[in-house]
C-alpha cells in the first residue's frame, strides 16, 4: 500500500494487533508515536518507523507529519484519579495534534474513540467527547470509532478483569442493581473495523459503534458468562455509594494502581449500542460471545 501512515498509542495489545494485520495486508510505511526509547525498542521486530515524541509537546513529532496521508489516533488515557489528565491527554493533546496535521496537509484522520461519551460518565467520557467535537470542528476528512467493552486481550481490566475475576473470587460482586448496559466486542473484531476503515478512506464525517453483536445488562452478561463457563457462584450486589467510598478510600492510598473513580459513572451511562452504520459501510459482523469461549 502506498499511503504513509501515522499512528500514535500503538503500543498496547490492540496497537500491536492492528499494526501486524496492516503489514500482513501490504501496509508498508507506517510511522508510530511513542513516548519513550524503551517503548520504541518494542516494535524493532516491526517494519515500521517508530519515533519518540511527547504528544502533549506537538513539535516534539510535528516534523514527521509531513508527507503523511493519514493519521490514526488511538493514544489516550483511561485510568486515571488525576480528572486533569485526561483533559490534557485526550482533548487538548487531541486538538494539537489536529492542528499540526492541518499545518502539514494531512488529509484523513481516524479517531479512535468510545461509546462511553455521556456527558454523564465522568471526566474521561468528557474529554473524549470534547476531543470528537475537535476532531469534527477540523479541516480534515475524519471518521471517529467508538469501540465497545473489549475483550480478549489478556490484560486486567475492563470485561477481562471480569471473566479474570469470576475464576478468583468466591462470589461475584456486581455494583449496584446491575441493570446497566454492556455490549462486549471481542478484539479480533476491534481491529477489522478499524483496517475497514484505513481501508475506506474515501469516506468522511462518519462515526460508527464498534460493538458485539448483543447487547447484555451487567445481570445478564455474568449469567450468561457463568453458563458458559459452567460455573455456579452467588452474585453480591454492592451498593453504588458503597462502591464509591471505597474506589476513593482505595484512591488515597494507592493512586491509580487499582482503580479510578472515574470508572464508576462510565460504567453507568448510557451507551449506544447501535452498529448498523458499521454493518452497513463496512461488512462489520462480530462474533457472539459464545463462539468465542468455544473457539477458546
Amino acid at each position: 500500500m502506498n499511503q504513509n501512515i501515522f499512528i500514535t498509542g500503538a503500543a498496547g495489545k490492540i496497537g500491536k494487533e492492528l499494526l501486524k494485520t496492516l503489514l500482513d495486508k501490504g501496509f508498508d510505511n507506517i510511522t508510530v508515536l511513542c513516548r519513550t526509547e524503551e517503548e520504541k525498542s518494542s516494535f524493532s521486530e516491526m517494519k515500521i518507523t517508530p519515533i519518540v515524541g511527547d504528544l502533549l509537546n506537538d513539535y516534539s513529532y510535528s516534523s514527521y507529519l509531513e508527507d503523511v496521508d493519514m493519521v490514526v489516533h488511538m493514544a489516550a488515557i483511561t485510568h486515571t484519579n488525576d480528572i486533569s489528565k485526561y483533559y490534557q491527554i485526550n482533548s487538548e493533546a487531541t486538538l494539537n495534534l489536529i492542528s499540526r496535521c492541518e499545518e502539514y496537509g494531512v488529509k484523513n484522520f481516524i479517531y479512535i474513540s468510545t461509546r462511553a461519551i455521556a456527558p454523564t460518565g465522568g471526566a474521561y467520557s468528557k474529554s473524549k467527547l470534547m476531543a470528537e467535537k475537535h476532531v469534527k470542528e477540523s479541516c480534515l476528512d475524519w471518521m471517529i470509532i467508538r469501540p465497545a467493552e473489549v475483550y480478549g486481550v489478556a490484560g486486567k481490566e475492563g470485561v477481562d478483569m471480569i471473566l479474570n475475576n469470576i475464576h478468583k473470587f468466591p462470589f461475584v460482586p456486581i455494583i449496584g442493581d446491575g441493570e446497566y448496559e454492556i455490549a462486549p466486542v471481542h478484539i479480533s473484531d476491534v481491529i477489522k473495523a478499524i483496517v475497514s476503515v484505513i481501508e475506506r478512506a474515501d469516506r468522511k464525517s462518519r462515526i460508527y459503534n464498534i460493538a458485539g453483536p448483543e447487547s447484555f445488562t451487567y445481570n445478564q452478561f455474568i449469567a450468561k458468562v457463568l453458563d458458559l463457563k459452567g460455573i455456579k457462584k452467588r452474585k453480591i450486589n454492592i451498593p453504588v455509594y458503597v462502591f464509591r467510598i471505597l474506589a476513593k478510600g482505595l484512591a488515597l492510598v494507592f493512586k491509580d494502581r487499582f482503580i479510578a473513580v472515574d470508572q464508576l459513572p462510565r460504567l453507568l451511562s448510557e451507551k449506544s449500542s447501535d452498529i448498523s452504520v458499521a454493518v452497513r459501510d463496512l461488512d462489520y459482523n462480530p462474533v457472539k460471545l459464545e463462539d468465542m469461549f468455544d473457539a477458546g
